[in-house]
């Protein structure tokens, strides 16, 4: 993700928001979710991996079933998916 600029009004009160501004919101925000009868919720690397697919597919799988199942961490893994999609359709061919 690197070099991503989310364009808008941000919590930091400018009107973009970097890598580092991002992770850090969202890793404040992940520190106050509410436990749940589903285990830890996974950690932002974890969700990226299952984005980028990388890697065992027992981890995967195991972090997929909370994801599916823990409606903050749906959000935020639909989140990084959009991004990535974002990142891919920005690079050019070649």
């Amino acid at each position: 993700m690197a070099g991503l600029v989310v364009r808008g009004r941000c919590a930091t009160g400018g009107t973009d928001m970097n890598d580092d501004q991002l992770r850090e919101l969202y890793q404040e925000s992940s520190a106050q979710a509410v436990p749940s009868d589903l285990g830890p919720c996974v950690s932002a690397d974890q969700l990226r991996a299952l984005v980028d697919k990388v890697g065992s597919v027992a981890d995967r799988l195991k972090h997929l079933d909370h994801v599916m199942s823990c409606a903050d961490c749906h959000r935020d893994f639909e989140l990084l998916r959009s991004i990535a999609a974002a990142e891919r359709a920005d690079v050019p061919p070649g």
